[in-house]
């Protein structure tokens, strides 16, 4: 119970820093599907468990963030992943441009901690049917509150544009300092964790 709560509470102020929608949580027991990107999120994923599934105010209803919390080899992570359309539709400008918007939009939100510091960007794991120069991964180091005491926070966060042609699909995943993080985050996305049409 006291792992659920833990990660409820950071969910919640996670997921309010990087969205500016309107948040609606959903009850979903067994698998939850993302019908438009055919992502299927279960309540279980190797040492992972699904928390919270929240639908942002869009009227189709296919911006969700899922939030799951785990206990890898690497130390405790608490990891939210998002699937939303590109934003604007059809806007202006290019599919690099549009992805680096966006990924600055994510990074701005890490940056609204008192004490935030980057330390770096780097290419996060190629996936299949991703181009060159449409995904983006950013580091940071930030002091909050986990499993009820103040620590440092490393949290990475991962933006793959316009996969399976229509989707984002970003993560962020924070654990304490020292903990192994960059090997937990890439197995999740690359080989356990959801992912547009994976089985």
């Amino acid at each position: 119970m006291k792992k659920i709560v833990i990660l409820a509470a950071a969910l919640t102020a996670f997921i309010a820093a990087e969205a500016v929608a309107q948040m609606q949580e959903i009850a979903q027991a067994g698998p939850f599907r993302h019908v438009g990107s055919n992502t299927v999120f279960p309540e279980q994923v190797g040492a992972y468990e699904r928390g919270k599934v929240v639908k942002l105010d869009d009227p189709a209803g296919e911006n969700v963030a899922i939030g799951y919390q785990g206990k890898p080899p690497g130390g405790p992570v608490v990891l939210m992943e998002f699937v939303y359309p590109p934003w604007p539709p059809g806007g202006q400008g290019s599919r690099e441009s549009h992805c680096q918007a966006d990924f600055d939009a994510s990074k701005a939100a890490i940056d609204k901690y008192a004490d935030a510091r980057k330390l770096g960007e780097s290419i996060p794991p190629p996936m299949a049917g991703v181009p060159a120069g449409l995904s983006h991964q950013a580091t940071y180091t930030f002091s909050a509150e986990f499993d009820g005491k103040p620590v440092t926070l490393q949290t990475d966060v991962v933006l793959y544009c316009y996969v399976a042609r229509n989707w984002f699909v970003k993560y962020r995943a924070t654990s304490p300092l020292g903990s192994d993080l960059r090997a937990s985050l890439n197995e999740f996305i690359t080989t356990t964790g959801p992912w547009p049409g994976r089985k």
